[in-house]
């Protein structure tokens, strides 16, 4: 019986935890959405204000390897300018979450429509998150690519 209560006073501890208060505001998927919601706006300027003054993006290729692609919250805002410049259709979905305190990964989606075809394609995405502010974010190598024709009706509001 002592074991019993043992391991329901641990649940209850293990569920007041941080790590189950995955969805609450404050957690790094929280951020990790926030930021995403301002890249689905194409909004350069709301993403560099939820980054870090020291923010690292890196992405990570076939071998582990991983590569600096931002620094900094200026460096980001500029390069999502022209980003978005060049895929003014684009957009990402989280497909599937694990959430922390401190990190959060899911796996990303990033769709966008060009002569008539949706394209889209996956990379798993790790997400640090320090004092409300995202510090540095890992891409992996995209997968699962889709190509898909779109109606007429989504086409033309993509052009």
């Amino acid at each position: 019986m002592r074991s019993v209560l043992n391991c329901l006073a641990l649940l209850v501890c293990l569920a007041a935890s941080p790590l189950a208060m995955a969805d609450e505001e404050g957690s790094a998927l929280a951020t990790a959405k926030q930021l995403l919601d301002a890249f689905n706006r194409h909004d350069p300027a709301a993403m560099a204000a939820l980054v870090a003054d020291d923010f690292e993006l890196f992405y990570v290729d076939e071998s582990g390897k991983a590569a600096l692609g931002a620094k900094g919250p200026d460096d980001l805002r500029t390069q999502m300018t022209g980003y978005f410049a060049s895929r003014p259709t684009v957009r990402s979905v989280i497909e599937g979450s694990v959430d922390g305190p401190r990190f959060a990964s899911f796996r990303e989606r990033a769709i966008s429509i060009r002569d008539g075809m949706q394209r889209s394609a996956s990379s798993l995405a790790v997400y640090e998150v320090v004092d409300g502010k995202v510090l540095r974010v890992w891409y992996y190598p995209a997968e699962a690519p889709r190509s898909e024709p779109v109606d007429g009706e989504e086409a033309a509001a993509a052009e």
